[in-house]
């Protein structure tokens, strides 16, 4: 199925890892709408909670496995300038000669991580809270619009080339969407008394659309900053400040909104667990190794993988699933086209990955 001939070991890994990542984070509104709705916590209680739990997690990871990024920065450097001579290849990679504004390694440091934050609390506080207004499938569904987003900042902003057959994969991917949000039209629908979408559905998807602009501007961010920052401490950064500052306002709006986790069962206390350590820690992890390794946009043109187990993950926990052929018809488009670029497509960009990016992790 796969060209192993063209692709390396270390492309079959990355790719295989990516894959991984992107079905870990389609379990995310599944868990996410259960613990709201099932177990009765508060979106930005569950977030904050999560945030500050998985801090234990990150800390082990920074200090036994991520302490090597000061020596990968050097060899960062070394390996930029053979890859000069390759002019094909260096026209993927964002260089600081670019810019006309010079800053120090910590001034770019406090830069990145502050702008992180910030726009890590809104893609955190919309995304979780739009899973309370719609179904799971519905949230990864315009979740699936990130790819479009991310073409599109990589090429304007990072100077990404961009093969036809990705623009190919994107595009019948779209198809496959409109074809599952069609089929719950009240048409087609035979859930609910009134069928089709409801007021709270588009609510929680419009915030799960600001959530996905967010999302493209993270992966913009983690890319750009990959000399300067490790990978661990992009998402340590992420969890205290999201973390501490959902706390304070939570604790100061909505002071009884805690007395939950006294109420909860043992099994949603597993859920949470569960949850935390899946998708906040080794899915979050991934992302940032995967986009590094891989680019922005092609590790986005995985993320249609997402709704596989979100379908699978909400069937058994929610009871939510499609009702109809043309909702399956869509979700077959959007997994074809994925099968599509990997067996196409990134056989062929492979050898433009350049060595320098392979080392930014």
């Amino acid at each position: 199925l796969f060209n192993f001939k063209v692709m390396d070991n270390r492309k079959i890994v990355h790719i295989s890892l990516s894959l991984l990542s992107h079905l870990l984070w389609g379990l995310h509104p599944v868990f996410a709408r259960y613990l709201q709705l099932e177990a009765g916590i508060d979106g930005l209680v569950l977030l904050s909670a999560c945030q500050s739990t998985s801090i234990v997690f990150l800390i082990i990871f920074v200090y036994f496995i991520d302490r090597n990024h000061s020596s990968e920065g050097e060899s960062h450097m070394e390996l930029k300038e053979e890859v000069n001579h390759n002019d094909e290849e260096n026209q993927n990679i964002p260089t600081k000669s670019k810019t006309t504004i010079t800053l120090s390694d910590s001034q770019r440091h406090i830069v990145y991580l502050s702008v992180f934050a910030i726009v890590m609390l809104l893609r955190e506080s919309t995304n979780i809270v739009s899973c309370n207004y719609t179904k799971a499938y519905n949230i990864q569904m315009i979740g699936q619009l990130g790819p479009f987003l991310m073409v599109l900042f990589s090429w304007v902003l990072l100077s990404e080339k961009i093969s036809s057959i990705l623009w190919c994969s994107i595009f019948f991917s779209t198809i496959g969407i409109q074809l599952v949000v069609f089929s719950q039209s009240s048409i087609f629908s035979k859930t609910g008394e009134e069928g089709g979408l409801t007021k709270d559905d588009i609510f929680g998807m419009t915030l799960q659309f600001i959530s996905t602009i967010l999302a493209a501007i993270v992966r913009i961010i983690i890319q750009v900053s990959a000399d300067v920052i490790s990978r661990g401490g992009l998402v340590l950064t992420q969890n205290i400040s999201i973390g501490l500052v959902l706390f304070i306002f939570t604790f100061v709006m909505y002071p009884n909104s805690w007395e939950i986790w006294t109420l909860i069962s043992s099994w949603d206390w597993f859920i949470y667990f569960l949850f935390v350590i899946l998708v906040w820690v080794v899915a979050d992890i991934l992302q940032m190794t995967c986009v590094r390794w891989l680019g922005s946009a092609e590790y986005a043109t995985h993320q249609p993988l997402r709704i596989v187990s979100t379908l699978m993950a909400s069937y058994f926990a929610l009871d939510e699933t499609l009702d109809n052929l043309i909702g399956w018809i869509g979700i077959s488009v959007l997994i074809l086209s994925i099968l599509y670029y990997l067996v196409c497509g990134t056989g062929k960009k492979s050898s433009s990955i350049s060595p320098v990016r392979q080392t930014e992790n």
